[in-house]
């Protein structure tokens, strides 16, 4: 009994993720995109695969943003080390 909850709330959950991404990408993506863009982790990669191959701007955007990230996590860990052999 507690698994068909689960998979109740499962589908609850899924649609209601169609609805919020049909209603902010309206005409952005194709109907069959937004089936799987729902999908867990595979639905978001697809989707940033599909606006980075066709935006370049974002493209670059992204880059640098996920460089800078990088450096932010570098130096934290950085700094950590740092303070313990202090």
């Amino acid at each position: 009994m507690e698994l068909s909850i689960i998979k109740f709330l499962l589908r609850r959950f899924y649609f209601c993720l169609l609805i919020y991404i049909a209603s902010n990408l309206k005409d952005r993506v194709k109907r069959n995109d937004i089936f799987i863009s729902a999908l867990p982790y595979a639905g978001s990669a697809y989707l940033l695969k599909k606006f980075l191959i066709d935006d370049k701007l974002l493209s670059k955007a992204v880059v640098l943003y996920l460089k800078e990230k990088k450096l932010q996590a570098k130096d934290y860990f950085l700094n950590l080390i740092i303070k313990r052999n202090k």
